[in-house]
């Protein structure tokens, strides 16, 4: 699935100088786009050392696949799709499956699960809320298939658009909603079975 270039692309001559063998050029879109690249994989992957292997091995893919770049699409917008399809083959690897961060709030029809504990209890109590929270609604995400999976940690974690997510699955917007509307009916279930988080989230 193309997407619309657009036609003030800052990035269109460097890609060019690069596509011909410019390293000055390629290390430019390196130095711009490195951090992008890092925190995008440290939201998909909630661990730094994974989120530098990727890093590099993004890198890497563009400097093979560049002379190959066509202007369908932003070279942005590319770099994306390549960061997300390896950080996505990397929790494929996984032994263990992967653990998401949780720094958000997953949006169901019917309202949302929140990460905020609900108590006056002091601080450090607070904490220890949070942290079983965090632990325990983890649990429940990485225990969804992972097409499931996948669209929660797209959608709701690294809060990508459905735009960008139907382009770096190559998958119709309109799929796309369907997809991530049944995973996060699927999430709710799991949740609603974890009689663990009753009084910690407002989904049920």
């Amino acid at each position: 699935m193309d997407r619309p270039k657009d036609k003030t692309d800052p990035d269109e001559l460097l890609v060019k100088k690069a596509q011909k063998g410019d390293m000055e050029a390629f290390e430019a879109l390196v130095l711009k786009y490195e951090k992008i690249v890092f925190n995008i994989s440290v939201r998909m992957l909630s661990d730094q050392d994974d989120a530098l292997d990727a890093s590099q091995d993004v890198f890497l893919k563009v400097y093979k696949s560049i002379k190959g770049f066509k202007s369908e699409a932003k070279f942005s917008t590319w770099i994306y799709r390549v960061t997300s399809n390896v950080c996505l083959d990397i929790i494929r690897r996984r032994k263990d499956r992967a653990s998401v961060s949780l720094d958000a709030k997953i949006e169901f029809d019917d309202g949302e699960a929140s990460i905020d504990p609900i108590s006056d209890t002091p601080c450090v109590e607070k904490e220890i809320e949070r942290s079983e929270l965090k632990r325990l609604v983890s649990e429940a995400v990485n225990e969804l298939p992972e097409n499931h999976r996948t669209m929660i940690i797209l959608r709701d974690f690294q809060d990508m658009s459905y735009q960008d997510i139907a382009y770096v699955l190559d998958c119709p917007e309109g799929t796309i909603k369907s997809r991530i509307s049944r995973a996060r009916k699927v999430l709710k279930d799991l949740l609603a079975r974890k009689k663990e988080l009753k009084g910690y989230i407002n989904v049920i």
